[in-house]
């Protein structure tokens, strides 16, 4: 499965609180081994990481992954997944 099409990511971002959702748009479960998550500020600087694994991500279900990082600001302007090793699971 390409992971452009795997999960849409949506980030929360207020002062001091990163919250990521990823909802899945593959139509397969998958096991996302290594997904590191990161939002980008205005200049396209990385202003915070974190890196995980999601277990099980069913077509069609939104994961509340909880807070991942905390900052100064406010982050608007974008968030990315990367993910790696993705195996499809039953």
């Amino acid at each position: 499965v390409p992971s452009d099409d795997l999960a849409d990511l949506l980030v929360s971002s207020l002062p001091g609180l990163c919250d990521p959702e990823l909802n899945a748009s593959a139509g397969v479960c998958v096991y996302l081994n290594a997904i590191t998550l990161q939002g980008v500020g205005a200049s396209g600087l990385v202003v915070w990481s974190n890196a995980g694994s999601v277990p099980r991500l069913a077509p069609g279900q939104t994961l509340n992954l909880g807070q991942v990082a905390r900052t100064p600001v406010r982050v608007d302007v974008g968030a990315r997944a990367i993910l790696a090793n993705i195996f499809t699971v039953p």
